[in-house]
């Protein structure tokens, strides 16, 4: 996305700007997978606690269950369902043209969805009513779908939630080769001005 829309993160431990949309990331299965054949996806934050920088980046990711937010507080059934349901949307949004505000409105309603005691806010008028509108139809009027997570081996850069066709051998690392500015969310380490948390 060329011009991301944006939401507020406000709670006890955060109150930033944040730049909303999903990350476009090619990565290979590395090690004793295949590691010459690339994959294509659409990375969603479930993580506003670390931040990522857009560009060319090699990180070890693994995949794994989302069991918590990752300010460690454990997700409900219907929390992973809806998140699981904002994914799979946002992507179908993503490949049929949807435009900043709707990747806006479903990354935040996820940050809403998995992050109850924060306040989440659109950028804008819009956003902030699509971000209502995705959150309250997760799950119900949207349905749920395969998701997979992707966490940073080390834990120090963000996790993102896949929509299922990614590829999930047993323990698989993934190798993050780059990606694109598809609108990262950047989260300031002063947690000034516009940053990224997606």
């Amino acid at each position: 996305m060329d011009n991301p829309g944006t939401a507020s993160i406000n709670g006890s431990l955060i109150n930033v700007n944040a730049y909303a949309a999903p990350i476009s990331f090619t990565a290979n299965l590395g090690g004793a997978f295949d590691a010459a054949t690339t994959y294509s996806f659409l990375g969603w934050c479930v993580d506003i606690f670390h931040e990522i920088t857009p560009g060319t980046m090699n990180l070890q990711y693994s995949s794994g269950a989302l069991v918590t937010d990752q300010g460690g507080e454990t997700l409900t059934g219907l929390q992973l369902d809806k998140i699981s349901s904002l994914v799979n949307y946002g992507d179908y949004l993503y490949g049929h043209g949807g435009d900043s505000d709707q990747m806006a409105g479903i990354q935040g309603a996820i940050w809403r969805v998995e992050n109850p005691t924060y306040t989440i806010t659109g950028g804008n008028a819009d956003i902030e009513t699509l971000i209502g509108q995705y959150a309250t139809q997760a799950a119900t009027v949207l349905p749920i779908g395969a998701m997979h997570t992707i966490f940073d081996v080390d834990g120090s850069t963000q996790a993102f939630a896949v929509a299922g066709g990614v590829p999930e051998p047993g323990a698989w690392a993934l190798l993050i080769l780059g990606f694109g500015g598809v609108g990262a969310v950047i989260r300031s380490r002063r947690h000034r001005g516009f940053s990224s948390a997606v």
